[in-house]
């Protein structure tokens, strides 16, 4: 693995640390249900929630098929 492989690494790292702390952030803020969802919903209205929860449903649903197809 060369060096730029690993600074890759380091900075996706950092970048998953920044958005686990910006989703605690808005559930402290926000407690409710459906944080995909709510969040956009709360920031810029109905539509942006519907579409980020849709999407973040499209995701979650391939994402466990081609997990469940690659065993």
């Amino acid at each position: 693995m060369g060096g730029a492989a690993v600074l890759a690494w380091a900075i996706a790292g950092v970048v998953v640390v920044i958005l686990g702390l910006t989703y605690a952030e808005l559930g402290a803020m926000y407690p409710v249900a459906g944080g995909t969802g709510r969040f956009p919903h709360f920031a810029f209205g109905s539509l942006a929630g519907i579409g980020f929860g849709f999407f973040a449903y499209l995701q979650a649903s391939r994402s466990r098929r081609s997990s469940a197809t690659r065993s």
